[in-house]
This record gives structure tokens, C-alpha cells and sequence, in this order.
């Protein structure tokens, strides 16, 4: 499925994939993991994530090294988390 439309989220690309997390939605704070496939224009919603699952939250930033996702920073319930707050989304 195609994710709603959101601001403040996060994205990054790896390959032929953008990843999207998070952001606030006009439901309120997503934790919702999204991959677009730039090769077919299709999206696909992830569900679990290896590790500690992040919070719901916006203003993060998302990474992609050696095949994996990393999430830092952000705000949650506007609070923010620390920045050395890194959490793995995908190995």
C-alpha cells in the first residue's frame, strides 16, 4: 500500500530503494516503516524491524550503510530523543 501523506519523516535510498519512516500524519505520530522500489514505483509497508522497535515520532534521521537502517535522533510525543539514540530499522 502507498503510505498516507505525512511531513517531518524520514527517508533514505539504497539501490533501487527509497526507505521511509515515521513523520506525522493527520492521524498523529506514525511508526510505519515504507519502502518504495524505484525500478517498479511500488511501495511496500514493513512491518517488523530487528532490535528495539522505534518510537512513533518525527524529525528523525534515517541512514543506510551496508544493507542496514539506521534511526537517530528525533522527537516522540514532542520530546526529544537523543541523538545518540541509534537504533538498527534492518539488517
Amino acid at each position: 500500500p502507498k503510505p498516507p501523506p505525512r511531513k517531518y519523516h524520514a527517508a533514505c535510498s539504497f539501490g533501487k530503494f527509497m526507505y521511509v519512516y515515521g513523520g506525522q500524519t493527520e492521524d498523529g505520530e506514525s511508526d510505519e516503516l515504507f519502502v518504495l522500489d524505484c525500478s517498479m514505483w511500488t511501495w511496500t509497508q514493513l512491518g517488523d524491524v530487528s532490535g528495539e522497535t522505534p518510537p512513533k515520532g518525527y524529525g528523525f534521521s534515517l541512514t543506510c550503510c551496508k544493507g542496514a537502517l539506521f534511526l537517530l535522533g528525533g522527537k516522540s510525543e514532542g520530546r526529544s530523543i537523543p541523538s545518540a539514540s541509534v537504533r538498527i530499522l534492518q539488517d
